[in-house]
């Protein structure tokens, strides 16, 4: 049966989803079999999200929330499956078919388009990692906002679950959200539009004011 366009949009977000999604490799099986059972359950051979999600929430209602490489595991491996999930919670691959037709829909279009941006990363540069320890990995970003009333000071909120500020216009950042655990990637910040130091960021854990900018 021929894929309705429809069916062919949705597979394209799927494939743009999966091929940016960045790609940890799974530790040693000894190192999985100290894991708790979340972790245990999510490197498994053929994991269920659903039973996944249930051990990770029941351990951190528990225990302390502690970034670690397996936490940032677990939320890209969530990203990257939320459009394969079927109804039991089974990862459900899509055919060759779909896989070669998105393919050749997505190059197509790359082909179409005429790329005269010329972009120069300005930051942030500096990145943390699990402990509040400099990291050398990329910051990925989330979210952005910037004062109507004072333009040169903006806010970011990064993939870490960290929020970064600049007060030049974006050309240099600082960490400005060591002490404040997210839960996640911050996915929202809002600058007010005339007090720059007034900001809001949030995350699963919910929605933190700060009012020094700090």
């Amino acid at each position: 049966m021929p894929i309705k366009p429809s069916s062919l949009a949705f597979l394209l977000t799927l494939f743009l989803t999966t091929a940016l999604a960045q790609q940890m490799p799974k530790p040693s099986p000894v190192e999985i079999s100290s894991l708790p059972e979340w972790a245990q359950l999510m490197y498994a051979a053929q994991p269920n999200v659903f039973a996944v999600q249930n051990a990770y929430q029941a351990y951190y209602r528990t225990h302390p929330f502690v970034k670690s490489y397996h936490t940032q595991y677990y939320k890209r491996w969530i990203r990257t499956n939320q459009y394969l999930i079927n109804d039991t919670g089974d990862i459900q691959e899509p055919n060759p078919e779909e896989l070669a037709l998105v393919n050749q829909f997505y190059l197509k279009k790359q082909e179409s388009q005429t790329k005269t941006s010329n972009w120069t990363i300005v930051g942030p540069i500096t990145n943390y990692q699990q402990g509040l320890t400099q990291g050398s990995g990329q910051t990925n970003v989330y979210s952005f906002d910037q004062c109507a009333g004072q333009p040169n000071t903006c806010y970011c909120g990064t993939e870490p679950g960290e929020v970064y500020k600049s007060a030049d216009g974006g050309l240099n950042w600082q960490l400005v959200s060591k002490t404040i655990d997210f839960g996640s990637g911050v996915s929202a910040v809002e600058v007010h539009p005339t007090n720059a130091n007034f900001v809001l960021a949030g995350g699963n854990n919910g929605i933190f004011l700060s009012t020094d900018g700090a």
